[in-house]
């Protein structure tokens, strides 16, 4: 019992010394799927990477200011020696529109001495309403279609670097928490051996001093107490480590730090086998859902994209604009003529790199990426089958160990009754009994040990599908 009271002294230390600097909850239990369920509600990391798809939106947010609405106005004036030389007003709204068509809307006012004849419009002004067309270059696709199409398609690759960064949390407090289960239970296990180890001192020295045994079996038996006093306490300090490695894991949901009390245990590890389709169900899973292979699916659309807007740069820029002419005290009209034929303005712009050098290369260079792109989705299809399997094949081996070491177990513990019988009826010594015992204490330890890694393993089943979901699913059954 020294060895409790001299854990519990030192943890409760080491808790109140952070207790010190920010206040806590405790936890008194903490079963896994509650343990999994608080770590993906709290957990820091956890809100760092909602933060991934915040920031996907704030850029998708940026590509559809594209097409944002744009009001610009110019205002010229000029005096001088007393002469009005010019007082112009020109202002617009233009209105970019998905398909290659700017809405325009414009006004006009020019006055002065000396206007450009060209510029001459009524006293009140001129407004003008029309449409700017590109008609080759730009009509099936232009930069800021495709900017905005490839937003969309970062907002879902940052969902999947965000679901890659939540397994890989759930990864690591899985394994912080099997570890406190491993340090727990050879703790406790250590304890009950070094009571034992104790009671069995006292009796063989008693047995002493009556003279019943020889003083070298309490010799014996002390060596063997303080061997195990040595073990426990080494015990006591993993256990504090693993806990305070759990705690890094245990937050409450205004983000303040939680710690496990002194008396948490945790769960009991019963007999559990695999399904005989759990293979093929995360297999399934990470092929739709795996975040490295939706982000090189995703990573090859966008390329897709740059090459249909770099093929389509291979045109001619060929642009139209149409405006209709108006002023206050005439709308839009065409006078003798029908509308579309009078009070208008009409321009035309066209131009054509000789060589397209620039194009071609940008063109040649996305195919290159593209060919990488299916490199890579092949090879990253492939490397997530492999780690899923061979996840799958280190359970169904860790199940058969747990079956193996179970037995030695039970084989063990025969052999310890056998021993503390024939050394009851002076037939073995103190030493054999000791012996057995320590046997007996290594074969448990090894099949805690087999058990942890085992739920371990599970756990790196479960983040090589890079599915979040599928750890609470599964815990769930």
């Amino acid at each position: 019992m020294r060895s409790l009271f001299f854990f519990l002294i030192i943890y409760t230390m080491t808790v109140s010394g952070l207790r010190a600097q920010a206040p806590a909850d405790t936890l008194e239990t903490l079963a896994y799927e509650e343990y999994l369920q608080r770590v993906l509600a709290y957990h820091p990391v956890v809100s760092q990477a909602d933060l991934l798809t915040d920031q996907a939106e704030a850029r998708l947010l940026q590509a559809r200011g594209n097409f944002d609405p744009k009001v610009t106005s110019d205002y010229l004036f000029k005096q001088y020696q007393g002469t009005e030389y010019y007082d112009n007003w020109y202002s617009t709204l233009k209105i970019p529109l998905y398909v290659p068509v700017d809405l325009k809307v414009a006004y006009e006012r020019n006055q002065g001495t000396y206007v450009n004849p060209e510029n001459n419009v009524p006293d009140e002004g001129l407004w003008s309403v029309g449409v700017s067309v590109s008609v080759l270059q730009g009509l099936i696709t232009d930069e800021r279609r495709t900017t905005l199409r490839q937003a969309r398609l970062y907002t879902e690759m940052a969902r999947a670097e965000q679901q890659k960064a939540v397994s890989k949390a759930l990864l690591n407090a899985a394994k912080d928490y099997w570890n406190w289960y491993y340090a727990y239970n050879q703790y406790i296990l250590l304890i009950e051996n070094e009571e034992l180890a104790a009671f069995r001192f006292e009796a063989v020295r008693q047995q002493v001093l009556n003279g019943d045994k020889a003083a070298i079996d309490s010799v014996e038996a002390k060596i063997a107490l303080q061997t195990r006093n040595i073990s426990t306490r080494q015990a006591a300090v993993d256990l504090l480590n693993a806990i305070l490695q759990l705690n890094l894991n245990l937050w409450g949901e205004s983000r303040e730090p939680i710690y496990l009390s002194q008396q948490a245990i945790p769960q009991i590890v019963g007999p559990s086998g695999l399904e005989a389709d759990i293979l093929s169900q995360l297999l399934e899973s990470a092929m739709d859902n795996h975040p490295e292979l939706v982000k090189v699916r995703l990573k090859g659309s966008a390329l897709e994209l740059d090459k249909r807007l770099y093929r389509n740069q291979l045109l001619p820029e060929a642009n139209l604009e149409y405006n209709l002419l108006s002023n206050s005290d005439h709308e839009f009209e065409g006078g003798e003529e029908p509308l579309f034929f009078n009070n208008y303005k009409l321009g035309a712009s066209v131009s054509w790199p000789i060589f397209m050098r620039k194009s071609r290369g940008k063109l040649a260079e996305t195919q290159v990426k593209i060919d990488q792109n299916i490199l890579e989705r092949s090879y990253t299809s492939r490397d997530v089958i492999n780690e899923i399997t061979m996840g799958y094949n280190s359970l169904l081996t860790l199940d058969e160990l747990i079956l193996l070491q179970e037995e030695a177990v039970d084989n063990y513990e025969i052999m310890v009754r056998g021993e503390n019988i024939k050394f009851q009826n002076g037939e073995s010594s103190l030493f054999l009994v000791n012996s057995r015992e320590n046997k007996l204490i290594e074969a448990r330890l090894k099949l805690l040990k087999i058990r942890a890694d085992k739920e371990k393993a599970l756990a790196e089943l479960y983040a090589a599908t890079g599915d979040p979901s599928i750890w609470l699913d599964e815990n769930d059954d």
